[in-house]
């Protein structure tokens, strides 16, 4: 699936090790956090474990439009 991808989204750095060890491409990989306007935040916060749900997927909404927005351009 990975090898089939253009674009692969780490959420916080711990995936992005992770998936940088599994061997994904750095030229594919990012972190979904460059694309948040305020960069307030270098990870998303899990809300498995801090509740606030509204928070996270009002900032991947954001990142997610925001990089729509840069590659339709």
């Amino acid at each position: 699936l990975v090898n089939e991808s253009d674009y692969v989204f780490a959420m916080d750095n711990s995936n992005y090790q992770d998936l940088i060890s599994f061997g994904v491409p750095k030229e594919k990989l990012f972190k979904i956090t460059d694309y948040l306007k305020l960069q307030k935040y270098d990870e998303i916060p899990d809300p498995w474990y801090t509740n606030n749900f509204e928070l996270t997927y009002s900032l991947l909404n954001e990142a997610i439009d925001n990089f729509l927005s840069t590659i339709l351009k």
